[in-house]
């Protein structure tokens, strides 16, 4: 698999998709042996954040390792099918799943006052290029955006994030952005008050202020994704393409799973 593609898999890897993987039998595959996926994702934070009076934890999980890093979550994802991985060779010839997953660990700078973080370069390898740059979201450090640069066009995923002038220059000219979205007055409307609601605009980009984003960007359409609310039936997409896209000169769409885009390069 090719480093773009073990990117994109990202924290949406799960142990069960490894043991499908290993699970095809060999001449499916022609006898051609599997190649090392490769899952790019943050290194370990510096600290644990503290909470405080109103918001705080009762309990720390798993005090040895409180601020775990990609390598550590695709170690622990494999740990927990660790009896499977390590029964299934006994019954059916199959690649080595110690050697299946490499998780590359990607080191960010920690913010600092009025200094713009460092972009960091994910991978490269000659045809598709990808870079990320650390966005806000709340006490969560390090909340990363992607981009991924192609001969036939750019396309950049915000991650969470409130609206970020970091992201916007990330995704510059881009031919696509891919933002999330919230709703704060539906929520508001619905029984969250502060100072819950404080802390949902430190953490999510409102509907409000998407549009924004995508013209300050200058990016060819924005598509809305990881909406809150979640609830599919609680805002229709018109309404969240229709409001998400006020003051975007461009196309806005309302995301939706398995939704495919052709990059064309037009957009330049």
């Amino acid at each position: 698999m090719s480093p773009l593609a073990g990117a994109l898999v990202g924290w949406s890897l799960l142990g069960a998709e490894v043991a499908d993987l290993l699970w095809s039998p060999a001449p499916a595959r022609g006898n051609v042996p599997l190649a090392s996926i490769h899952v790019f994702g943050p290194s370990r934070p510096r600290t644990l954040p503290e909470g405080d009076a109103v918001f705080h934890r009762q309990t720390t999980i798993h005090p040895e390792t409180p601020v775990p890093g990609t390598a550590d979550l695709i170690e622990h994802i494999l740990a927990g099918y660790a009896y499977h991985l390590n029964v299934m060779p006994l019954d059916v010839h199959m690649p080595d799943p110690g050697c299946l997953v490499r998780a590359v660990d990607l080191t960010v700078s920690a913010p600092e006052e009025g200094v713009p973080p460092r972009r960091i370069a994910v991978f490269d390898d000659g045809i598709v290029r990808a870079t990320a740059v650390p966005v806000t979201h709340g006490r969560a450090h390090p909340s990363l955006a992607y981009r991924f640069d192609t001969p036939d066009g750019a396309i950049v995923f915000s991650g969470d994030t409130t609206a970020n002038d970091d992201l916007i220059a990330l995704a510059r000219n881009a031919d696509i952005l891919v933002h999330q979205v919230a709703d704060l007055a539906y929520l508001e409307r619905h029984g969250l008050a502060n100072p819950g609601l404080q802390r949902m605009c430190a953490l999510q980009t409102d509907v409000t202020e998407v549009g924004g984003v995508a013209e300050r960007a200058h990016v060819g359409e924005l598509i809305l994704n990881h909406y809150l609310p979640a609830e599919p039936h609680a805002i229709s997409d018109v309404d969240w393409a229709e409001r998400g896209g006020k003051g975007f000169k461009g196309r806005t769409t309302a995301g939706s799973d398995g939704l495919r885009r052709l990059l064309t390069g037009a957009h330049r």
